[in-house]
């Protein structure tokens, strides 16, 4: 019965002493206070006003050329003796590579922005871990979790000392 009961109070002894060496923080209620990610978000807007911009000139090269295999096809519906078989294969040909193009171009452009948003916000949560490192070892916290990917928070609220140390600039 002793062993049992001095095992029951080692382990509670030891859970108390643990999670008093645990904190978490909330990285988004950090991240959109940061003057970088304001700046991301800037760059990210310019880059895909920018990407749409060229979208919509190709799309309308693309539309172009449909436009002229059309053109073609309905000349040869109405006169069919006069119709050069050779032009229309051709138009539609030039067609659909232009349009492949369009779709290639898209895609390319899609995986680009989707990079840079990846490298901006990666370049974010370094900064917010490595302020949040500085604050746990200041506080003497073993552990900092985020609470955006616990179902159950213990421990100390280091949001706004992780947020502060980020604005003063200490933690870059």
């Amino acid at each position: 019965m002793r062993k049992v009961l001095f095992t029951i109070t080692f382990a509670l002894t030891t859970l108390l002493a643990t999670a008093q060496n645990m904190a978490h923080m909330d990285t988004q209620k950090i991240i959109p206070q940061l003057p970088d990610y304001t700046q991301a978000q800037q760059e990210l807007e310019a880059a895909v006003q920018k990407s749409q911009e060229e979208m919509e000139f190709f799309a309308q090269k693309v539309k172009e050329k449909q436009d002229e295999y059309v053109k073609l096809e309905q000349q040869c519906q109405k006169d069919p003796d006069n119709c050069d078989q050779g032009s229309l294969q051709l138009a539609y040909q030039i067609y659909e590579d232009r349009l492949k193009n369009f779709e290639e171009l898209q895609y390319k452009s899609e995986m680009e922005l989707q990079n840079l948003e990846n490298t901006k916000i990666n370049k974010i949560v370094a900064k917010i871990q490595k302020a949040a490192k500085t604050v746990a070892e200041e506080k003497g916290y073993v552990y900092v979790f985020d609470i955006n990917s616990l179902l159950v928070a213990g421990g100390e609220d280091i949001t706004d000392l992780v947020l502060a140390k980020l604005l003063e600039g200490s933690g870059q």
